[in-house]
Parts: C-alpha cells; sequence; structure tokens
C-alpha cells in the first residue's frame, strides 16, 4: 500500500491537497485461472461481511477483514449491499480480494423495470465503479445477484430474455472503458452454456462477463459434501455441462447453513418457517437445546465440503462460502465478535497448501488399518512447487500419541495436487472403549511444515460393541434371507439359533425374534402375518430392513415406505434403551463397502395411523422450503427409520437402519446390540 498525495496550487499557491490509499498489483483472468501477479490463484474465501449492519464502522470493518484474512478467508463479495468507503479502504488494508456487486440484486428476476429506473441503476452502478476502481482490493465486478434469465432459470420469451441481456450487456461494456482489465462476472449465479452463447448471445453481440460462476447449497438445500466426492463439482455446473475450458468457473456462493449471532443457533427464518436446520441436526436444531451440537455439525460440513472441491475439481477457479456473517457471536460489535467452529475450520480447509484425507466414514474399529486416499492440493501464494517431502500421520487423544506413522511424497508443481494412497494403523488400546480422538497430518519440507490438518475420528474397543454377553440365558431366533445380518452377529459374538425357514417361528419358542432382509425378496412369505401374532403373544420381534413388507403387516397403520437412502438420521427419543451410549449427531454417515457414499438408514416409513406406534427417530431430507402446504410437503419429504409397535404382550421394532455395516462401523453395531438389549428385557 502506498498514498499518493495530489496537490493543486494557483499562482504558486497550495489551495488543495488530496491523499488516496492505492497498491500496484494485476488481476487477470487466463484460460481457466485467475492470475494474481503473474501467477495462478485459487479464490480461497466467504461472504458477505456485515456492512449491512454497520456500513461506516471503520472499526469494525478493520476487525472483521482481519479475521477474514487470518482465517484463511481471501476474497469477499458485497451481496445485496454495495461497500461503502469505510468497508473498502478496510479490504485494501487488511489484504481482502473484493468481488464489488452492483446495488439492485435481482434486476430483470421477473419483468423489465421502466427506463426510468433502468437510468437510474445504470448511473448509480457505473458511479460506484468510477468511486472505487482504483482500490487494489477490488478484483471482479459483479453486476447483479441472481436474475436467474441469464442461464434458463425462467421461462422468458426469447425477446424478452434478448432484451434483458442488452441491458446488462451495456452496462458490462460501460464499466469495460471505465476499469479496464478488471474481471466482470455478469450476473453471481451465471454460467455460460456453450450453445446458448454461440446461438445467441455472441450473435447479438451480447457481452456476458468473464467468469463462470455457480450457486451451490450442499450441506443445506441440497445434499451433504459426499454427493461431489467423485469431482461433481465442477463436472455438474448446469444441467450435466462442465465447466469451461476458457473461462474461470467459481461460486460466490456456495452454503453451508446459517448460524445466527447470538447464540449459534440455526436462523429463525429456516428453523421455525423453511425446516431446513432439521434435515442436519434434528430437533437438537431447536433453541432449548444445547447450541454446541449445532455448531459442531456446522464446522464439520463446511470444511468437508471446502476440502472436497479443492481436492477433486481442478477445473475449478475458487469458492466463497456462504455467508461468513454467520460465523461470529456478536458480528456486530467490533469489541465482542467472537468466532464459531466454522472459523477454525474453514481456516483449516483454506490453507493455501492443504493436505486433505478422503475419508468416508468416521467410525473405526481399535487395531485395524485403514487406507484412506490422501491429496496434497499446491495453491501457495509464492507460486512456487513443492519439491519431495514427508507424510506423517498421528492418531491422538488430547496430547497423547495414540499411533503414529510416515511416508514419502512426490514432488507437487504449483497448482496441481498429488493423490496418494495411504496406510494409518489404529491404536489395538484405547483411553476409553469409545474414544473420540484426531487424526492429525502434517506435511513436512525441508526443516519446515509445508501443510497440516486433522479430523476427529471416533475409535471404538471391540469390548464396547461384545455381544457374547447380551444371550446369555436368552433364546435368540434369527431368519436372515441374504446372511448380512448373521455376519454382523457372529463378528459381535451374539449367540444365536438360525432358523432355515420362517415357518419354524409357529413350533420354535424364542425369547427375541430376529427376521432380516427381507427388502431382498418381492414376494412376501406367506405366513408373514405369524410374525404379528407370535409378538401379541409376548415374543419381542426385531425387524430389519422388512422394506415394503412391513407396509403390508401393518395396512392400517403404515401409509407409504419413503425409498430413499438417509446419509443423516436424527433421534426422536434419545433417552430410550436403544441409543445407550449413542451421541446425539451419531446417527450419521456410517461406513458402506469401498467407496460408496456412507449412510446410516436405507428407507423409511410413512404413518396414517400413530396408535400404539413410537417413532424412535427420523429422517428429513434436505430441502429448501415447504410451499404453501407445510404438513404435506414436510410429509411427503420425510419418514421413520425406527419405530417401536406395541402388541398385545410384546414389542415389534422395525429398523431400516444400516446396522448390517457393524462389522465396519462400531455404532452401527452397537445400535443393533442395543435394540437386542432393548427388546430382551
Amino acid at each position: 500500500m502506498y498514498n499518493l498525495i495530489t496537490s493543486v496550487y494557483k499562482k504558486g499557491n497550495l489551495i488543495d491537497v488530496t491523499t488516496t490509499s492505492m497498491g500496484f498489483r494485476t488481476f487477470e483472468t487466463i484460460g481457466n485461472k485467475f492470475y494474481l501477479n503473474g501467477k495462478p490463484y485459487w479464490l480461497r474465501g466467504a461472504n458477505h461481511p456485515p456492512i449491512g449492519i454497520a456500513p461506516n464502522d471503520i472499526k469494525l470493518a478493520n476487525t472483521f477483514f482481519k479475521l477474514m484474512h487470518d482465517g484463511n478467508q481471501m476474497m469477499t463479495r458485497s451481496h445485496g449491499c454495495p461497500f461503502t468507503k469505510a468497508w473498502m479502504d478496510a479490504a485494501d488494508t487488511q489484504g481482502v480480494g473484493m468481488s464489488y456487486e452492483g446495488s439492485w440484486p435481482w434486476l430483470m428476476i421477473s419483468d423489465i423495470p421502466s427506463q426510468e429506473l433502468l437510468d437510474i441503476w445504470k448511473e448509480e452502478m457505473l458511479s460506484l465503479v468510477k468511486k472505487y476502481r482504483n482500490h487494489p482490493s477490488l478484483l471482479i465486478w459483479t453486476i447483479n445477484n441472481e436474475m436467474y434469465f441469464t442461464a434458463f432459470y425462467k421461462n422468458d420469451p426469447p425477446a424478452v430474455r434478448l432484451k434483458k441481456w442488452e441491458i446488462i450487456s451495456e452496462v458490462i461494456k460501460a464499466i469495460r472503458k471505465l476499469s479496464p482489465n478488471t474481471a466482470i462476472s455478469s450476473d453471481s449465479g451465471y454460467g455460460r452454456l456453450l450453445a446458448d452463447y454461440k446461438n445467441n448471445l455472441e450473435p447479438n453481440d451480447i457481452d456476458d462477463g468473464d467468469i463462470d460462476d455457480r450457486h451451490v447449497y450442499f450441506n443445506w438445500y441440497n445434499r451433504d459434501f459426499f454427493q461431489v466426492f467423485n469431482g461433481e463439482w465442477a463436472k455438474r455446473i448446469y444441467w450435466s455441462v462442465g465447466a469451461n475450458p476458457d473461462r474461470p468457473f467459481f461460486s460466490q456462493e456456495t452454503s453451508t447453513g446459517y448460524t445466527n449471532n447470538d447464540d449459534g443457533h440455526f436462523n429463525r427464518k429456516y428453523l421455525f418457517n423453511n425446516y431446513v436446520p432439521q434435515a442436519w441436526v434434528g430437533e437438537w436444531a431447536y433453541e432449548d437445546k444445547d447450541p454446541a451440537l449445532t455448531l459442531q455439525r456446522h464446522a464439520f460440513m463446511t470444511k468437508e465440503l471446502m476440502e472436497v472441491i479443492r481436492r477433486t475439481s481442478p477445473e475449478s477457479a475458487g469458492v466463497l462460502l456462504f455467508a461468513n456473517l454467520c460465523w461470529f457471536r456478536n458480528v456486530y460489535d467490533a469489541e465482542k465478535i467472537a468466532p464459531y467452529p466454522v472459523y477454525e475450520a474453514v481456516k483449516k480447509a483454506n490453507n493455501p497448501v492443504l493436505i486433505s484425507a478422503e475419508l468416508f466414514g468416521r467410525n473405526f474399529y481399535a487395531g485395524t488399518i485403514i487406507k484412506p486416499r490422501v491429496c496434497l492440493v499446491n495453491n501457495a501464494i509464492d507460486g512456487k512447487d513443492i519439491p519431495i517431502s514427508e507424510l506423517e500421520w498421528k492418531i491422538v487423544y488430547g496430547e497423547k500419541i495414540l499411533s503414529s506413522g510416515t511416508q514419502e511424497l512426490e514432488a507437487v508443481n504449483h497448482y496441481d495436487r498429488l493423490w496418494v494412497a495411504s496406510e494409518i494403523k489404529l491404536p489395538k488400546t484405547l483411553p476409553t472403549l469409545k474414544t473420540k480422538c484426531k487424526l492429525l497430518l502434517s506435511v513436512r519440507s525441508g526443516n519446515g511444515i509445508t501443510a497440516k490438518n486433522e479430523y476427529d475420528i471416533l475409535i471404538a474397543d471391540k469390548k464396547w460393541t461384545d455381544g457374547s454377553l447380551v444371550s446369555k440365558d436368552k433364546t435368540i431366533s434369527v431368519f436372515d434371507l441374504t446372511g448380512a445380518t448373521s455376519k454382523v452377529l457372529d463378528s459381535l459374538g451374539v449367540k444365536y439359533r438360525n432358523m432355515v425357514d420362517l415357518t419354524e417361528i409357529r413350533t420354535e419358542a424364542a425369547d427375541l425374534l430376529i427376521i432380516a432382509n427381507l427388502d431382498q425378496d418381492e414376494e412376501i412369505p406367506y405366513n408373514w402375518e405369524d410374525v404379528k401374532n407370535v409378538c401379541a403373544n409376548g415374543t419381542n420381534v426385531l425387524l430389519i430392513h422388512p422394506g415394503k413388507h412391513l407396509q403390508w403387516l401393518y395396512y392400517n397403520k403404515i401409509e407409504s415406505v419413503y425409498e430413499r437412502k438417509g446419509r443423516v438420521v436424527n433421534m426422536h427419543i434419545p433417552e430410550h434403551g436403544c441409543f445407550d451410549e449413542i451421541d446425539p449427531l451419531e446417527l450419521a454417515w456410517w461406513q458402506q463397502e469401498g467407496r460408496e457414499r456412507p449412510r446410516a438408514c436405507r428407507r423409511s416409513f410413512r404413518l396414517k395411523s400413530t396408535d400404539n406406534i413410537t417413532a424412535l427417530c427420523t429422517y428429513l431430507r434436505p430441502h429448501t422450503g415447504l410451499g404453501n402446504n407445510k404438513e404435506a410437503y414436510l410429509k411427503e419429504m420425510s419418514g421413520i427409520p425406527l419405530m417401536e409397535i406395541k402388541e398385545k404382550k410384546g414389542r415389534l421394532i422395525a429398523s431400516e437402519m444400516e446396522t448390517n455395516e457393524g462389522d465396519k462401523d462400531p455404532i452401527a453395531a452397537k445400535l443393533l446390540l442395543n435394540l437386542i438389549n432393548e427388546l430382551l428385557k
């Protein structure tokens, strides 16, 4: 930063002095990359800052931008409220790049305004360009936000759509004259479709800017970060059309949820009007619960999404998470502002040089060897390559190292990534039977640490899921159509009698009857109703993956089967015995085979009657809103994957939870054992 002092003299006498802070840098788009001072630069950032709360608070502006910079949030956007001089000066001083969005978001999202209004908007937009174009932090002009017509979200007649584009293009061309060599996003949310550009825009001399700018809401409105584990982030920019090789593709809105600035619960609008947070934390989202759980999940999901994008989408040029004013308590007060856990999580995920582990599940058995792929992403801001280096991993509990190891890494060119197969030996001995540990990763190059990262993992001793005492003095009979449940019971040491035919329940007495995996058979067993009769006579029953057969058995109570896998399931009655020693957030992301996306339930059920039925946990799919008929919409996108049904003398628990993964995931195993113990009481 420098000061430019301009003095005006008249006949030798000084009549005016103006001091302008300024800086020197280049920022440009070349191909599908951004370049800062001649070197490829991957934009890491978040928006939007709290300027709307305090537009002229110089201290807050500097405090907030320093927090951003120190937290590896290097870029932001003036969404919904153009930045003032106070905030632009602070961006220059603290070193935060700026995408300056126009003063009329959602312009022409519906009709075309009057010419008078358009003239006012154009004049105001160009006046802002003139006022702030010399700020070194100003990197991108963003004309508007989510106008929708730009990318066929709206079904405007072709002539109307073209007219709207002409209005935007005219302003873009004017900005290019006033602020040459500054990158332009024509509409935050727009990505060029090549056929549309060639057939409609280019022939009409439409300037659609320099950047493709995608808005995506994984972890909030859309499904979670596992949805983009295989590089779908850049491949699915619009309607399965990939990123353009000659234009940078980045996102100015990648959301992971809106926590409030008072205590960390989710914003009330979404909590009570849209029920969006309930998909991720269930009833723990409500304000009578501990917000620490909300903040924990928010931080975890945000970090994971940022890392997976950086690992798997070399076509992308950057990501701005949305919205970082939700990441702080007392965001409006420079003296009291304090980060929530998501701040530190993003700081790790946004390290210029990122070492990142591709972990599917997070729950493991002690003494096992896990083999996650590890990725080293080199977005070093100095533009240098990383020489041959060493990866070190540690499993720690507090300050105690439980296991560790190293491996050599090849050199990595700047703006490139290196994938390696790793082998991590989990400790055989744990401080407690169920231990919450951390996996620490670090990369050492020369005498210094080039990158480091950490992950929360859960490791359980086999004794924690020891089922050898479960069936002591009790008789368990199992009918398993596929053998998947029996395999898990064997691995846990549960003793049981195997039934070859379901008709054996008529003649063989048992304290507990387990019927598993009938969902793999289209045909309903001819004596299926005997299960209900046996339960009514006092034998408790556990149904694992009954599928549509449960609806047949309880046609008067179950309305439909919701055939949707759930990666996150939420406890409805946490005090129930089936959840003993299981924490509220642990019914999520259980390991599956290989690279299959982790999940907690296979399907769920919708009820027409709750008589004698207790929903033990619930599933709600991620969604944007509830429309006009909230009750109907909530019913359509939710279900009950675990329920207890009372018969005359017995109890029946129907489960679509993925307990068949209990040989790989100790939480899945613990739930299965708890269900058995509960029904043997």
